[in-house]
């Protein structure tokens, strides 16, 4: 063979093989926590958009825009909870160290038990449970998992996610990124449907600080952030503590009513103001709208929602259709002060 001349032959290529190592236990008997099959580790980088609840989605399109805040928390508390007859009590040393064993926890699930035991002094008429390891069924027949529930000591509940008798939900997030408006601040809108409730409280936890929440038929009022330290954060439980059923927003009345289902039928079709094919269409219709919605208040004495979502552009011919009559008040009922609990 020539000098430099490398061979062809595979008889002269030479492979280095390791053989494959034993097994040092029988893998059966390992004692490793399994791989679990989640998006959250097997494509941790990737949006999951796929596993988002669609009524998440559908719910924010909803409450687009029926949001305030955030606001002070000192108005939130005159606005919305009276004073209690006595004074908050003062936060002692000892309760200063169950904070600091709730601020210091490793993981949300970590945060509940030593948020109840700090927060319990200022709740003495109130049952703060453990819910999430019980899931609630939510009304499309889905389950929802609220992390702590608030309850009335004398309560009839039949469980710890018992959402017909629950007064609030906590909600608690270890992430500061967390902090835009979270999928779970839904509970409260379920808690209002699944009772008869003219308005419910909400809040949302973390580590340092918590944010309350109000809602409403109309939408939900949401606070400023509320440090651990700021005295408004156990004075807004003590005063939830000490309010009466209307001011948790307990409708006492409504279980006696009569419920009735209405569908408003139009001769019209529609389609939203949004997708509008010009300017002028566009125009057109919110003129319309607000001719129809002043029309409404002046001569039916009816307040309504004018918005975006409220107006249909007519089809084919153009104009526009002021819509949601069915959410609309009576101004007798507004000058009364009576409660919007149910469809005029």
């Amino acid at each position: 063979m020539p000098k430099n001349t490398l061979p062809t032959t595979s008889s002269h290529i030479f492979r280095a093989k390791t053989p494959p190592s034993a097994p040092t236990s029988d893998p059966a008997k390992l004692g490793a926590t399994p791989i679990l099959k989640k998006d959250s580790t097997s494509q941790i980088y990737s949006s999951t958009h796929r596993a988002r609840d669609e009524r998440i989605t559908a719910m924010s399109r909803e409450i687009y825009g029926r949001i305030v805040g955030p606001v002070k928390v000192d108005h939130f508390l005159n606005q919305y909870l009276p004073k209690a007859p006595n004074p908050c009590p003062k936060i002692t040393a000892e309760t200063q160290a169950k904070h600091k064993s709730f601020s210091e926890s490793s993981s949300e699930f970590a945060m509940y038990k030593p948020w109840i035991n700090f927060m319990s002094p200022f709740c003495p008429n109130l049952d703060l449970v453990d819910a999430h390891d019980t899931p609630a069924v939510d009304f499309g027949g889905k389950q929802v998992k609220p992390d702590i529930q608030i309850f009335s000591a004398n309560s009839k509940r039949s469980g710890l996610s018992d959402m017909t008798q629950t007064e609030m939900t906590v909600e608690f997030k270890k992430a500061v990124w967390d902090d835009a408006f979270s999928d779970q601040w839904f509970l409260g809108a379920y808690s209002q449907a699944a009772q008869f409730r003219t308005h419910v409280f909400l809040v949302l936890v973390f580590p340092n600080y918590a944010r309350f929440m109000r809602w409403d038929r109309s939408g939900a009022i949401v606070t400023e952030k509320v440090r651990l330290s700021n005295p408004s954060y156990v004075e807004f439980f003590w005063r939830f503590n000490h309010a009466s059923p209307a001011a948790r927003g307990v409708d006492s009345p409504s279980p006696f009513r009569r419920l009735q289902h209405y569908r408003l039928v139009l001769n019209e079709i529609g389609r939203s103001l949004s997708d509008f094919r010009d300017t002028k269409e566009m125009v057109t219709a919110v003129r319309d709208a607000i001719v129809a919605h002043g029309d409404a208040y002046d001569k039916a004495e009816i307040l309504t929602e004018i918005s975006a979502l409220a107006i249909f552009s007519s089809l084919p011919h153009g104009g526009g259709l002021l819509i949601y009559w069915d959410l609309c008040k009576m101004l007798k009922h507004i000058h009364q002060g009576q409660a919007h609990t149910e469809r005029d």
